[in-house]
């Protein structure tokens, strides 16, 4: 860590006329009271605990001129007090407008299209215990469809990613390519992932994106190439409204193509985000799987909804309450799944700065038999 600082202090000194930026993150969560059980006496009980969420340094910069450019990134994995760290990185250059080229990558996602659906919908608090996000990226994941097993096969949860592109979290070759001011072409290829991979394998594990920015929103069309034979990709299709005063709304389909495997359901999410006033706003999301061949378990009905009200109280201080459902219907399953979940938190500070957050968390996963669960978690999270 010591020698990243060194590093990053040496990158603003020689930059000269070059723009250069260091940065960092650290975050914080204590779980004051949880429902917990002991199970040497067979008793439930009340357990408290915590986490490092993040003790993160990154920066940027580039060259006058605007060619060349790259970013960093450091992080303490969370639980550890050694040095233990987490590096990621990219370098780009751009010869011309029309094209940049970028080796590297960032673990975030990059060419992400999901909106409000995914990492958007709670922001920042997103990175503390205080909510569970994780139903955006892990499936099974946040409060439901933990648990339970199909067939004695793989759990097939749902997460919003399955019907929105998440981005390329890979290391590899990137281009843009931006023929004209409202279309961009997105390659990515994943050379570093794959290293020692034939060169034929990596180019049929492609993302190629086509991004089209018009006046009321936003198309993209993204491909997820296969270097096996099980599917022969997947096929995202994203639309975003923005021509309605205080609202944007998020569609997102999904379908996998089918190779030696088949059957696939087709994934829809929906998603919007509408301010009433400058005080009162309102987050909803939804993504539901449909279809599907029982021959491989993955037939049935999927469908997660969240919705999530703010009000700003004044500027410092604002008021959130997300409640969500899950739910699960499958021939395999004894009985069928409704998880639900409400949480509502404060958020003192500033949305993108130094911020403390505090809330209750109370959910049922929905499997069968399952109790109510719930935590007072609070956190603390500094950008500078």
């Amino acid at each position: 860590m010591k020698k990243l600082i060194a590093i990053l202090a040496l990158v603003a000194l020689v930059s000269g006329a070059a723009f250069a930026q260091i940065g960092a993150n650290v975050i914080g969560t204590i779980v004051i009271a949880q429902d917990g059980y002991d199970a040497d006496e067979d008793k439930d009980i009340v357990v408290g605990g915590g986490e490092m969420n993040r003790v993160r340094l990154q920066g940027a910069g580039e060259n006058e001129e605007g060619t060349f450019g790259a970013w960093i990134r450091a992080e303490m994995a969370p639980g550890y007090v050694d040095e233990s760290t987490w590096w990621e990185g990219l370098a780009w250059w751009k010869p011309i407008d029309q094209l940049k080229l970028t080796i590297g990558g960032n673990s975030d996602g990059i060419y992400g299209k999901e909106g409000v659906t995914g990492w958007m919908f709670y922001q920042m608090v997103s990175d503390t215990d205080v909510v569970n996000p994780n139903n955006v990226w892990y499936a099974p994941g946040g409060y439901y469809f933990t648990g339970f097993d199909v067939d004695d096969d793989d759990d097939w949860g749902l997460q919003y990613r399955h019907a929105f592109f998440g981005g390329f979290d890979g290391q590899g070759l990137m281009l843009d390519i931006m023929p004209m001011d409202m279309l961009t072409i997105n390659i990515a290829l994943p050379f570093i992932d794959m290293a020692g991979a034939e060169t034929a394998d990596i180019f049929k594990s492609m993302i190629a994106q086509v991004d089209l920015n018009l006046d009321f929103g936003n198309i993209a069309v993204t491909y997820i190439g296969d270097a096996s034979d099980a599917t022969n990709g997947m096929v995202f299709a994203y639309f975003n409204l923005a021509a309605v005063e205080n609202l944007s709304l998020d569609v997102g389909l999904s379908y996998i193509m089918p190779g030696d495997f088949e059957g696939f359901p087709i994934f829809a999410g929906l998603g919007a985000k509408y301010d009433v006033n400058d005080a009162f706003g309102l987050k909803v999301r939804t993504v539901a799987a449909f279809g599907g061949d029982e021959d491989w378990g993955m037939d049935g009905f999927r469908l997660l909804f969240d919705v999530l009200p703010y009000y700003q109280i004044n500027d410092n201080m604002k008021f959130c309450a997300s409640v969500g459902i899950g739910m699960f219907s499958h021939d395999a399953l004894e009985d069928n799944i409704f998880g639900w979940h409400v949480n509502p938190y404060i958020e003192i500070g500033n949305e993108w700065g130094p911020t403390f957050y505090a809330g209750l968390k109370v959910w049922n996963n929905g499997t069968k038999d399952a109790d109510v669960q719930w935590a007072l978690p609070i956190a603390i999270g500094v950008s500078f």
